[in-house]
This record gives C-alpha cells, sequence and structure tokens, in this order.
C-alpha cells in the first residue's frame, strides 16, 4: 500500500510562487529573444532587400538610358560630344548605383547571381563604348550593325540579370514578411498560454495562501488554548500546593494530607477517580487510603495485582481502560 505524502501550504506556496517567477522569467527571455529575431528579419527587409531593390531598378534604368543615347545619335539628334558626354554621365550613375547596392550584405546564394551578372553588365559597357566610338569615327553602317547584332544582346542579357536579382530580392523581402507575420502569431500565442498559466497558478496561489492563512490561525488558536490550559494548570498546582501546605500546617493527620493532596491532583490533571494509600504488604490493606470515584471503593484495598504493581516497579503504568 503507498504512502500518501502530505505537502504543506507553505511548501505548496513556496512552489507555485517558483513557477509563476519562472513562468515570467521564461515568457520575458522568450519574447526579448523573438522580438530581436523579427527586428533582424524587419532589418533585412528595412536595410537590405528595400534599398537593394530601389538600386537595381536604378541601374536597369541607366542601363536602357545607354541604348538610348546610342539611338539618339545614330539618328542623328545628338552630336558626337553630346554622345560623349551623356554616356559618360550615364556610365557614372550606372556605376554609382551598383556601387550603392554592393555595400549591402548578399542574401544566401545572391552573390553567385551577382557574379554573373555584373559580367553581363561590364559587355554591355564595353558594347556601348565600341558602338560610341564607330558613331564618333563616322562609321554610322558599322555602328548600326554592332548596336542590332551584339549591344542588343548585350544589354538584354545585363537587363536579365538585374530583374532577376530584383525579383529575388523582392522574393526574400517577401518571405522574411510572412516569417514575421508566422513569428508574431507565434508569440502572440505564447503570450496567450503563459497568461493562461499564470492566471492559473495565481488562482492557486490564491487558494494555497488562504489554506495557508487558515491553517496559520488555526494554529494560533490552538497555541493560545494550549497556553492558556498551561497556565490553568501551573495556577491548579501553585493552588494545589498551598492547599497541602495549609493542610499540613493546620493538621497533623495523614488522612487529611492525603485527601489535599489527592484534590490537588486531581485539580491539576482533571482525573474523576483518583486514589492514594500509604503501604506495602500484600497482606495487610493500606493505610491510610483515600479515594475518589466508585472504581476504588471499598475498605481493604491491598498493594496487590495493578496497586501492588505499582508500588513493586516504582513506575507509573497508564492504562486505556481502568476497568
Amino acid at each position: 500500500m503507498s504512502k500518501r505524502v502530505e505537502v504543506s501550504p507553505t511548501t505548496w506556496l513556496r512552489i507555485t510562487t517558483t513557477i509563476v517567477a519562472l513562468t515570467f522569467v521564461v515568457a520575458t527571455a522568450f519574447v526579448t529573444h523573438t522580438a530581436a529575431k523579427i527586428d533582424a528579419m524587419a532589418s533585412d527587409i528595412a536595410d537590405n532587400a528595400d534599398p537593394a531593390i530601389r538600386h537595381l531598378s536604378a541601374a536597369r534604368t541607366e542601363l536602357h538610358a545607354l541604348d538610348d543615347v546610342i539611338v539618339s545619335a545614330l539618328t542623328g539628334t545628338s552630336s558626337s560630344e553630346q554622345l560623349r558626354r551623356e554616356v559618360s554621365a550615364r556610365l557614372d550613375r550606372l556605376h554609382a548605383e551598383i556601387e550603392l547596392y554592393e555595400s549591402f550584405p548578399y542574401f544566401p546564394g545572391e552573390r553567385g547571381r551577382w557574379e554573373v551578372t555584373r559580367v553581363a553588365v561590364a559587355r554591355a559597357e564595353d558594347g556601348v563604348a565600341r558602338v560610341a566610338t564607330r558613331i564618333e569615327e563616322g562609321d554610322e553602317s558599322g555602328a548600326n550593325d554592332l548596336r542590332a547584332n551584339v549591344l542588343g544582346g548585350e544589354i538584354a542579357v545585363a537587363d536579365r540579370g538585374l530583374d532577376g536579382l530584383i525579383t529575388f530580392n523582392a522574393t526574400h523581402s517577401s518571405d522574411l514578411g510572412d516569417q514575421i507575420t508566422r513569428t508574431r502569431r507565434v508569440v502572440e500565442w505564447s503570450l496567450f498560454g503563459a497568461d493562461v498559466i499564470t492566471i492559473g497558478l495565481a488562482i492557486a496561489l490564491v487558494v494555497v495562501g488562504t489554506r495557508a492563512t487558515r491553517e496559520y490561525i488555526v494554529g494560533l488558536r490552538r497555541a493560545r488554548d494550549t497556553e492558556a490550559a498551561m497556565q490553568a494548570k501551573l495556577r491548579a498546582v501553585a493552588a494545589g500546593t498551598i492547599t497541602i501546605a495549609d493542610s499540613v500546617r493546620r493538621t497533623k493527620e495523614r488522612v487529611d494530607v492525603l485527601r489535599a493532596t489527592l484534590d490537588a491532583a486531581c485539580s491539576v490533571t482533571g482525573a474523576e477517580m483518583a486514589a492514594v494509600g500509604v503501604g506495602d504488604d500484600p497482606n495487610a490493606p493500606f493505610d491510610p487510603f483515600v479515594s475518589r470515584g466508585a472504581a476504588f471503593a471499598g475498605p481493604t484495598l491491598r498493594p496487590t495485582g495493578l496497586l501492588g504493581a505499582v508500588i513493586r516497579d516504582g513506575q507509573t503504568i497508564r492504562l486505556h481502560d481502568a476497568t
């Protein structure tokens, strides 16, 4: 048969309080960690993906603007001097946008894509330079052939590369946004669960605290009652001592002294039956013998049996039933 383990309210109070404190600490640490994770993902969107998309889009614009400058020169709407100036300005802007894009951290797998695209952009720049040289040399036919057969394809390859990088960063931005949404939901449900646990523990804390308070009050009352009973016994002992001393002073009869002693003993112990006798001869009755209660009635009680055992062994004998 298993033994039942009793846990005091004070122990329960300590356990519950500890769990509440641990729940608060764990919830705080979890929220702090998750908030940092969300901040990192939001930072990747705001400080990485979005500006990268912006600068890549600007680079695409400048790449197409270079082609427009070449077309304008071939159609005769701009001079060679204007062509050199416009090409130089557009290349400077293209390089500036690329440098800004390269200043941001790469997402996993992005660097390889950019290396391929950078080569394509460099080829497109070289093609623009060759076409511009033909135009400046007055070789309009050669410039048209070079633009149609070479430069157009190089610009298209570079444009597809830049567009792919824009899509790549946009996809990562969208994925990070989805992760932020999912993480926030996890935090919300986790905090809800922590709140439920905390409320349950708070209720348990109130119940255990109430029980502990009740038992504490009961203990105080019991201690007060015990103290009052002890004080009453001490007063009874003092009064009995005075009564016995007064009896000894007033009379020389042993019976009177024994009766005063018996009365004092009954008053201190609260006993309903008591007896005291003098004598140790089992063949002779106690003389004198004084008693209270019917259990000791009779003129010829002797120090035999239980009474004799008390005298013979010199020890107190406790019985559950004296009948």
